[in-house]
């Protein structure tokens, strides 16, 4: 930290000037943090003096702790950092998972068929039918918000139930944007344990008295792609009821794009719960809005800060998304999108599998690769000419792997990728 120009006396002090090495370079994202003790030595401060300062790094979603791992500035921190150069032209992109081409011509045709509504737009059914679409799911709830993006989503919801420092379970490995949202809240994520049937459940168990939430992905986890089964949702569903007090979020990062049945989790009599379906996946981040269900206190409340302080949904974007979900030419390129999901996910599996190496992945756009050392592995695929995601490991302990995205992989690319990897993991 002394190479960094770390300083201070005062908390305010040393984390001001750790925020500042970090958006001027000297700290990049990722960096360990030194032990309080040592900083606290190196600084000639009292130990309390440093562990405040790292706790309003915390709140402040700067840096996170991993245990045994430490004290890191976290890997996507919200403030200004140096931009990432541009990727070299032979790097192929494998962590885009977004499917807004295949949909275009068909927002072409309602953009064209609304032109003439336009001047003079009749109601939006889009709340109606997305009530629809939740119950047609099992999820039970008396009207929906729709906001812009599942990000906002999440973040309405967990402000609306939460304070900074509350405790709160979480797939573990997580998605980038989860950890982002939790983090910039100030929220303690407490790791479960999962497999390729979800949470499981007596890991979900042993943690759920110690926290205030629970997020739970009923399908297409990001980043392994496990899918909740009916066993594992009734499992689940018999450990949250006795944990009655603790808020029960269901995160649905495809929707319709996961291409396997949803299993609700909540119980419609439970005090608090929620459920986050985006559809960024399925129509790009302009058009890419998320429905919110949930108990009425939630629901209202959210709907209530979105009225008072956020941007509400522009009436254009309300009624070409309630345009492209009723449309029958977004259904079928939806369809089809799906069906070669799954079948490009399954060729990487089978290719791999013939190289002797683990993967898996139930649903959605991506395949995990568990490996060793995530970093280490997404390095050398990149001198390969790779561009891989990983998941956002929450503990010392949690397991690393490599989440490729098969949405733009054809049959030779996927045997050179498969090869390609296992030059990586025997090196």
């Amino acid at each position: 930290m002394a190479q960094a120009g770390v300083s201070g006396h005062r908390a305010t002090e040393i984390s001001d000037s750790i925020e500042n090495a970090i958006r001027e370079g000297r700290l990049e994202p990722g960096a360990k943090l030194p032990t309080v003790r040592a900083l606290a030595d190196q600084l000639i401060v009292s130990p309390s003096t440093v562990s405040s300062a790292y706790r309003q790094l915390r709140q402040r979603g700067v840096i996170s702790t991993h245990g045994r791992g430490g004290t890191r500035v976290y890997q996507r921190p919200p403030i200004e950092t140096p931009p990432a150069p541009p990727l070299p032209a032979n790097v192929r992109d494998l962590t885009r998972t977004r499917h807004q081409d295949e949909i275009a011509p068909t927002l072409t045709q309602v953009l064209h068929d609304l032109a003439d509504r336009l001047v003079a737009p009749g109601p939006v059914d889009l709340e109606d039918r997305l009530v629809k679409d939740f119950e047609n799911d099992g999820i039970i709830t008396s009207g929906v918000v729709v906001l812009g993006s599942a990000r906002e989503a999440l973040d309405r919801i967990l402000d609306s139930q939460l304070l900074p420092g509350d405790r709160v379970a979480v797939e573990d490995p997580t998605s980038v944007e989860m950890a982002d949202v939790l983090y910039l809240n100030g929220l303690q994520p407490v790791p479960v344990q999962v497999d390729a049937r979800g949470p499981i459940p007596a890991a979900l168990g042993e943690i759920l008295p110690k926290v205030a939430a629970c997020i739970i992905t009923p399908r297409g986890h990001d980043p392994t792609g496990s899918v909740i089964d009916p066993t594992r949702a009734s499992e689940l569903r018999t450990i949250l009821r006795a944990a009655p007090e603790v808020s029960l979020i269901e995160w649905d990062p495809l929707g319709p794009l996961a291409g396997v049945p949803y299993e609700p989790i909540a119980d419609p009599d439970r005090a608090r719960w929620a459920a986050v379906r985006s559809f960024e996946p399925m129509f790009g981040s302009r058009l890419g809005i998320a429905a919110i269900a949930g108990d009425p206190v939630t629901v209202a409340r959210v709907r209530g800060r979105v009225e008072r302080l956020g941007s509400p949904l522009s009436p254009l974007v309300r009624r070409i998304v309630d345009e492209l979900l009723a449309h029958p030419g977004a259904s079928q390129r939806l369809a089809l999108t799906t069906r070669t999901n799954g079948s490009r996910r399954l060729a990487l599996i089978a290719e791999l599998r013939a190289r002797g190496i683990a993967s898996h992945s139930q649903a959605g756009p991506w395949v995990w690769v568990p490996v060793p050392d995530q970093e280490q592995a997404t390095s050398m695929l990149f001198d390969r000419g790779w561009l891989v995601a990983t998941g956002d490991p929450l503990g010392a302990d949690s397991m690393q792997g490599l989440r490729i995205s098969v949405a733009r992989l054809d049959g030779a690319m996927t045997r050179t990728l498969a090869d390609d990897v296992l030059e990586v993991l025997a090196a």
